[in-house]
């Protein structure tokens, strides 16, 4: 393992660390002294300040520490899921960054932190700055690699960023249902227009594998002022079951001919969940028509749900929608 700035401590300095950690994300910075930390790991706070100095200098270790952290999750989650350059890889960023929040309670620890000690001299700033510097260049990095040149994919790793940033925002201080989601939809359209509307050929769904979708032709026909099925701005796709079998093979690193299609369902769900709650997220109650596709590989089910401007997406724990309009492919069980 590389040496970092948070390496090397004594098992004295990991249990302060570790406990500052918790306490600083929990309950903020300002609200969390010297006196309840050292408390907490159980050790004093002549110890603290021998191994770190000042408060000052905890809090930035804090924040590096879960800086190295969120770095290696995002790149173990990408050579997991989505190991080949491409859209799918810029588009696993936000899948990991949904999947590292499913505990984080209150969003973004450096966006925290900065509301904290912005426009200060805190030596924490520099580690928040240089974070959010990195993810764009994450950004910029993975869309070079997918194709695009330099100014094109800095102008689009910029707008990738913001609309990570602003998910973090939002899914916390905002209480949008799903923001990451919200997010990663958005991103996925403009990645679209980017590359252009068929995925790049080690992408597609395609190869070999047949999937009954409506016409392009039946799509582009939709008169002008068409009511979408919710209310959001367009309709939803006739039928969204190649993008969920290019979006599963892209997360597990596999063609999409190994994907099988379970099953489709047109349906209406019953919030904007579309059937995917997550605990202590508040919905709105609607009916939004969509679609259920069940995807097999490998043993395993994988469950996609769509509706409205959103989807396919990837639900880990699904709840029944509200009706059942058709069916096709194997039958749910």
């Amino acid at each position: 393992m590389p040496r970092t700035a948070t390496t090397g401590l004594t098992p004295a300095g990991e249990r302060i660390l570790a406990a500052a950690g918790e306490l600083f994300y929990a309950q903020g910075i300002r609200a969390v002294g010297v006196e309840m930390i050292s408390e907490v790991a159980g050790t004093t706070k002549k110890t603290l300040y021998d191994r770190f100095g000042s408060k000052d200098a905890l809090v930035a270790l804090y924040l590096q520490r879960r800086a190295e952290r969120w770095r290696a999750f995002v790149h173990e989650h990408l050579e997991r899921h989505a190991p080949e350059p491409g859209r799918y890889r810029v588009l696993a960023v936000l899948d990991a960054l949904s999947a590292w929040n499913v505990d984080a309670t209150r969003g973004c620890a450096f966006v925290n932190a900065y509301a904290e000690i912005g426009g200060t001299d805190h030596p924490g700033l520099a580690v928040v700055r240089a974070e959010k510097s990195w993810t764009r260049s994450l950004y910029v990095r993975l869309l070079e690699e997918a194709g695009l040149d330099a100014d094109r994919a800095a102008e689009l790793g910029l707008r990738m960023t913001l609309l990570h940033e602003g998910a973090l925002i939002l899914m916390t201080a905002g209480e949008v249902a799903d923001a990451i989601g919200h997010a990663r939809a958005a991103a996925a359209e403009a990645l679209d227009l980017a590359f252009g509307d068929e995925p790049a050929a080690h992408e597609s769904a395609a190869h070999g594998h047949e999937v009954t979708t409506a016409p392009r032709a039946a799509a582009d026909a939709e008169p002008a002022d068409a009511e979408p099925a919710d209310g959001a701005g367009r309709p939803t796709p006739a039928d969204p079951t190649h993008a969920a079998v290019a979006d599963l093979a892209g997360r597990l690193g596999v063609d999409a001919a190994a994907i099988t299609v379970a099953a489709v369902q047109e349906v209406t769900w019953r919030d904007s969940s579309l059937g995917c709650p997550k605990p202590g997220m508040a919905y709105q109650q609607m009916l939004v028509d969509g679609h259920r596709i069940v995807l097999e590989h490998a043993g395993h089910r994988y469950e996609y749900h769509a509706g409205g401007r959103r989807g396919p997406f990837l639900c880990d724990d699904p709840q029944p929608p509200a009706s059942v309009t058709t069916s096709r492919g194997a039958a749910l069980r």
